[in-house]
């Protein structure tokens, strides 16, 4: 069973890989959905020094199936567990949230980038 991960949509995100490698690794491959990741087709996603997959910023088609494999002088290394990728949060870049209370005072919320939203039972609440 594939290890689960949730980023947040429009964040920043990473997945480290977490391979052995004797002699260290020279390259990092990294697959999504059992295919290999073509990083020049995606500008939001690079591989750092460490190996890591760095997000710059997060979206809902990020979602997958990620796996890692070491590369050194001697051929390929193991593959890394298989890390289960959801993508959670809100999709716009602004949510106006308002919220009347028992007196009919209403409050407005904007919330850049995720909002939690946790309504109570005491008011209503209404997201545009």
């Amino acid at each position: 069973m594939p290890v689960e991960a949730y980023l947040g949509r429009r964040l920043h995100g990473r997945l480290d890989c977490l391979v052995d490698a004797n002699p260290p690794a020279s390259q990092i491959v990294w697959t999504k959905n059992e295919r290999p990741l073509n990083l020049a087709s995606l500008q939001h996603i690079y591989v750092d020094r460490r190996g890591s997959l760095v997000f710059r910023v997060v979206s809902a088609d990020d979602e997958g199936r990620y796996a890692c494999a070491a590369y050194s002088s001697l051929g390929a290394g193991r593959s890394s567990t298989t890390v289960r990728v959801y993508v959670r949060g809100v999709s716009s870049h602004v949510l106006v949230v308002s919220e009347s209370t028992r007196n009919g005072a209403v409050h407005l919320f904007v919330c850049p980038f995720v909002c939690l939203l946790v309504c109570r039972q005491s008011v209503a609440c209404n997201v545009y």
